[in-house]
């Protein structure tokens, strides 16, 4: 995986913290999700962001289904990876939203 992944990610949670005022748990339970989603992507050999499809990310939601997680969990790490690509495509590093 590349280490590309891993930067966008303390990029974006920086800017929940600073930019949007999220709460301290908020940044920790998304740094959580998201460092799941990247391990799963690993596991999948999808190379960066840009890689990753709609149906890849139901896969992800449903895997964690399978090894029954809370649903309000499930929720969480959804909109953690939506406030994620949101943030990267305005910050031009993926083109399109899988999740949009």
């Amino acid at each position: 995986m590349d280490a590309a992944c891993a930067h966008w990610i303390e990029r974006f949670l920086t800017f929940m913290e600073a930019e949007k005022g999220a709460a301290d748990h908020t940044i920790r339970q998304y740094s959580v999700d998201l460092n799941q989603f990247l391990a799963w992507m690993e596991e999948e050999k999808l190379a960066d962001f840009a890689s990753v499809s709609y149906g890849n990310i139901r896969a992800f939601l449903a895997g964690l289904h399978v090894q029954e997680y809370a649903r309000t969990s499930v929720a969480r790490k959804l909109s953690a990876l939506r406030s994620l690509y949101r943030y990267l495509v305005r910050e031009r590093v993926v083109s399109t939203n899988p999740l949009e």
